[in-house]
């Protein structure tokens, strides 16, 4: 799974389990709601301050999505998150 479909599963989850609408997310981060709906949806990799405002509202552990965030959409690992990899 990518980075942007595990941050909008994460995202989507957390803000229900909060009581949160998608509207209230969007009012609170200062984003447009259609945003919302991409993100959730998996449909845009979210900049990061996005990825930060929606981390200190929700309350989100962004260190679950390190691995994600260590493969490009093809699972090609490119970035060395693991330090047994890097050499």
């Amino acid at each position: 799974m990518s980075f942007q479909a595990e941050f909008g599963k994460m995202v989507r989850q957390t803000r229900e389990k909060r009581g949160l609408k998608q509207n209230q997310l969007a009012r609170l981060a200062d984003i447009e709601l259609r945003h919302i709906y991409n993100i959730e949806n998996g449909l845009v990799e979210p900049k990061l301050r996005t990825v930060v405002v929606f981390s200190d509202i929700l309350d989100l552990d962004l260190n679950v999505l390190k691995q994600y965030a260590a493969h490009d959409t093809d699972g090609i690992y490119w970035k060395g998150f693991d330090s047994k990899k890097q050499k």
